[in-house]
C-alpha cells in the first residue's frame, strides 16, 4: 500500500520536502545514510519515530523498528542516530574550512550499534501504524483470527432493517470504552468494536453493565453473540444489544473439532502426500485430521480420517497447510 509521507501524523510538510529533494538525488542506503543527507533542522527526532512507527524505514533490511526505540544507557537509538548525524556534519562542515578538508578522514566517525532486541509482535506494530497513520498498514489485529471471523457477521451487515430481532454472531476488537454516570447514579459503559469491515457501538446498562463489565479493555478481542433491535425513541434506528460474550481466542477449540484438507486427485501424488504427513507430526493436537480426496471429472469425493494422528489447530500448522495445498483448501469445522 502506497501513501503519501505528509499522512504520517507527527511528520509534516517540511519534513517531507526535504527527504523527497534528498531522495532525488538518488536512493537511500540506509538509515546512516539518510540522516546524514536529510535536513535535521526540519527532520527532528518526532518526524523519525514517526517514520519508523509506520514502517517508512522498513526498506533498510538491517534495522528493525522495535530496534530504533531500544534503549541502552537511557537513549534511544533514534536519538544516537540523531548524535552521529550532528557529528558528522561538524566534521563535514569543519573540513570544509580546512586546509586539509579535501583529504579524507573528517568523516570517519564510529557509526552507532545497532542494538539487538526482539521485532514487535504484529498486533504492537500494527496499533502504532494505526497511531501514526490512521489505519493499519502491514495487517489487522484480527488477522489471527481469521478462521474465528469465518462463524461471524460482518458489521457493515448486520444493520438491515430485515435484521431486526434476529440474533448473529459479531467478532472484533476492542478500540474504545468509555465509562460514565446516568442520572440515577449508575454507572454505564459504551464500547466500540472494530472488525475488517466497519465498527459499532454498544450500551450497556443495569445488569448487562455489571455482566460484561469485565470485557471493557481496549484491545481484547471479542466474540459476541447478540440481537439486533431498534433504539429506543428511536424508531428506524438500530442497535445490536449483545446476549453472550466471550474472548476469541476461546473460540476455536470450543466450537471447531477437525481440520479438514482438500486435494484434487490430479495433485496427489507421494511427495504431497509425505509433506502433508510431517507437517501433521510436527503439530500433534486434539482436533481430527481429515483430507477429502475429489476427482472433479468423476465428480467422485473419498473422505478419509486418519485414525492415528491427532493435529493441532494452530494458525502456525494452518498456514502450513495452506502453502501446501492452497489456502482455499484448508478449513476447520
Amino acid at each position: 500500500i502506497r501513501f503519501g509521507m505528509g499522512a504520517i501524523k507527527g511528520s509534516g510538510d517540511a519534513a517531507v520536502d526535504a527527504v523527497i529533494e534528498k531522495r532525488a538525488e538518488g536512493n537511500f542506503t540506509d538509515i546512516f545514510d539518510f540522516i546524514t543527507r536529510v535536513n535535521l533542522r526540519t527532520v527532528n527526532k518526532k518526524t523519525l519515530e514517526s517514520f519508523a512507527y509506520a514502517g517508512a524505514f522498513d526498506c533498510f533490511l538491517d534495522i528493525h523498528r522495535a530496534q530504533y526505540f531500544d534503549e541502552t544507557e537511557n537513549t534511544s537509538m533514534i536519538e544516537k542516530i540523531i548524535k552521529y548525524a550532528n557529528k558528522y556534519q561538524e566534521n563535514k562542515d569543519a573540513g570544509q574550512n580546512s586546509l586539509f578538508g579535501g583529504m579524507g578522514g573528517a568523516f570517519d566517525i564510529a557509526k552507532p550499534k545497532i542494538p539487538k532486541c526482539e521485532k514487535w509482535g504484529d498486533i504492537k506494530q500494527l496499533k502504532f501504524e494505526k497511531e501514526v497513520v490512521g489505519f493499519y498498514i502491514s495487517g489487522h489485529p484480527l488477522d489471527q483470527f481469521r478462521l474465528e471471523m469465518r462463524l461471524c457477521v460482518p458489521l457493515d451487515q448486520i444493520f438491515d432493517p430485515s435484521n431486526e430481532n434476529k440474533e448473529f454472531a459479531i467478532g472484533g476488537v476492542i478500540t474504545s470504552v468509555a465509562i460514565k454516570t446516568s442520572k440515577n447514579g449508575n454507572p454505564f459503559g459504551i464500547v466500540k468494536i472494530e472488525d475488517y469491515t466497519s465498527s459499532t457501538e454498544m450500551m450497556f446498562f443495569g445488569q448487562d453493565y455489571t455482566k460484561f463489565r469485565n470485557y471493557f479493555e481496549v484491545g481484547l478481542f471479542l466474540f459476541i453473540r447478540g440481537k439486533i433491535q431498534t433504539k429506543w425513541g428511536r424508531e428506524g434506528d438500530f442497535e445490536f444489544k449483545p446476549l453472550h460474550m466471550e474472548l476469541l481466542s476461546e473460540i476455536r477449540n470450543k466450537l471447531f473439532k477437525e481440520v479438514k484438507i482438500s486435494l484434487g486427485l490430479q495433485y496427489v501424488n507421494a511427495q504431497l502426500i509425505e509433506q502433508i504427513q510431517k507437517t501433521t507430526v510436527r503439530f500433534p493436537g486434539n482436533f481430527d485430521f481429515k483430507i477429502s480426496v475429489y476427482d472433479a471429472v468423476e465428480k467422485m469425493d473419498v473422505l478419509l480420517l486418519s485414525r492415528k494422528q491427532k493435529v493441532a489447530s494452530t494458525n502456525d500448522f494452518v498456514k502450513e497447510l495452506k502453502e501446501l495445498v492452497g489456502e482455499e483448501n484448508v478449513v476447520l469445522a
